[in-house]
């Protein structure tokens, strides 16, 4: 699994952190959210700061819809959630 951010007004993505997979499952990604999150508190200082992206953009695994939705609350799922079918590639 892979997180990137990217900067449109930049037209550049830069990759935040990586984990390897057996496969999706909830459990582990939201390890992986608990520690990014965990390491920007460290950084911000802010013991309720967590990582707050306008969009996730993800495939159809049920297991990256739930682990947004445990680890962001069930709002952020709901509304910020883009599956990559309905994302546009370009290359």
């Amino acid at each position: 699994m892979f997180l990137n951010v990217t900067f449109t007004g930049l037209q550049k993505t830069l990759q935040l952190g990586s984990m390897e997979m057996r496969s999706e499952s909830t459990v582990d990604l939201c390890i992986f959210f608990l520690v990014l999150n965990e390491m920007l508190q460290e950084y911000t200082g802010k013991e309720d700061y967590k990582f707050n992206p306008v969009s996730f953009i993800c495939d159809h695994a049920g297991a990256n819809y739930r682990a947004i939705e445990v680890a962001f609350g069930a709002q952020v799922a709901k509304t910020r959630v883009v599956s990559t079918s309905s994302v546009k590639c370009i290359t």
